[in-house]
């Protein structure tokens, strides 16, 4: 067993053991143990892949640092009015409580902080598939743009739009992607970093990270239609998308880029833990909040940058990245008014502004994700693929190495 998987193992397991007394008065050891073993069965299947395929090493390492940092804050953090508003989802519909014979966690009934109590609750969040600790409807976006969340679409067509995204999403990171990239994937493995392989990378590691973050919502999209019929999801057609409105990235530039659009599901439950780590009087800051959110962003991607990588030189890199981003906005926003001020800028929405604010977001990305990717492209992470077939195949040659 190595590292990752002990170092996520053993608490659950002590969880486990400690939290028993809790689980019987509560009722539902059937269910939590269920789940407790389904996570380690899970984990234990992506840690077969390590050293096989790094795109899934860097996935571990991210989602391991997410798991510590989300359940810490609901534990120790997060005050009773706001899980209360995050717990949406928490619940079983009332025919699997009947069927179960079991009570369902009340979401007005939270329990106090720092008790036994407040970490069986928390852990019967995460086993109702709330791995971000947010309900969608806590998300600054407006009602009109619901896109795949409206509940009156139908069914079938709701399938196979997603059907259609997970076959276009393998046939471009498993077919075009080698076929545009493979200059610069020879290039980056030799390590001739040169200006003209450098951009290549960094748009095909974009593309690629683009590709699998939309195949894997519409696995998680497919999941919860599924378990809808189940009882274990309230409204199946209602899964929150991982991106917000592309509309943002042109009114807002690089704040709207990871303010609004970037993978917009975990971004709300990075403001819930950056929040509560603040005192109440700056929680609604933007100027406050923005800088401990980019940190635990920065943690996480750390964490998978470790994970791949495995040289503690490359943390230092892959942090500054994300401690950067916050002046990056700052800086966007003083030219921004610069431009205003000369009149240069006429009109706050103009186009005159959304060109700038692209060639401003151009110029700051060719400066600043050498840091992100130079590494992890070192380390020849854009020959691994992220696709089902591949996953699949990297557990193969794993048990089978010949």
């Amino acid at each position: 067993m190595d590292s990752i998987s002990a170092l996520l193992l053993s608490p659950l397991a002590l969880v486990a053991i400690l939290v028993g007394p809790c689980w019987l008065r509560h009722n539902l050891i059937f269910r939590c143990f269920a789940v407790f073993v389904t996570v380690v069965l899970s984990w234990n299947t992506v840690c077969f892949t390590r050293q096989v395929n790094m795109v899934i090493d860097y996935v571990t390492g991210i989602l391991s640092a997410w798991y510590i940092i989300w359940a810490t804050s609901i534990m120790f953090c997060q005050g009773s009015i706001a899980c209360r508003r995050h717990c949406q989802c928490s619940r079983f519909t009332d025919k699997v409580s009947k069927s179960l014979k079991e009570p369902t966690m009340n979401c007005s009934d939270i329990p106090a902080r720092f008790s036994w109590d407040r970490l069986f609750w928390t852990l019967d969040l995460v086993t109702n598939f709330r791995l971000v600790g947010m309900d969608w409807h806590d998300g600054p976006r407006p009602k009109q743009n619901v896109g795949e969340r409206n509940q009156s679409a139908g069914k079938l067509t709701f399938a196979i739009k997603h059907v259609l995204k997970l076959i276009g999403g393998y046939l471009w990171i498993n077919l075009s992607y080698e076929m545009l990239f493979k200059e610069a994937n020879d290039a980056f493995s030799k390590q001739n970093l040169v200006s003209r392989c450098r951009i290549l990378q960094y748009l095909g590691c974009l593309s690629v990270l683009g590709t699998s973050m939309t195949m894997l919502h519409s696995s998680l999209a497919l999941l919860w239609l599924i378990h809808q019929p189940l009882g274990l999801s309230e409204n199946g057609l209602t899964f929150p998308p991982l991106w917000g409105p592309r509309s943002s990235i042109l009114r807002s530039g690089l704040q709207g880029f990871w303010g609004e659009f970037w993978q917009d599901l975990f971004r709300i439950g990075l403001l819930s833990c950056g929040k509560a780590v603040l005192p109440a009087k700056y929680r609604n800051q933007p100027a406050a909040y923005i800088f401990p959110v980019f940190l635990l962003s920065g943690i996480m991607h750390t964490a998978g940058t470790l994970a791949v990588t495995g040289c503690t030189w490359a943390i230092g890199r892959t942090m500054a990245f994300f401690v950067l981003q916050p002046f990056g906005i700052i800086v966007q926003k003083l030219i921004i008014a610069a431009l205003q001020q000369l009149s240069i800028i006429k009109y706050p929405r103009g186009t005159g502004k959304s060109v700038v604010q692209l060639m401003y977001m151009a110029v700051w990305a060719r400066l600043t994700l050498p840091l992100l990717l130079d590494d992890l492209l070192l380390a020849g992470i854009m020959n691994d693929f992220l696709a089902p077939w591949s996953v699949f195949g990297c557990i193969y040659r794993t048990i089978y190495p010949n």
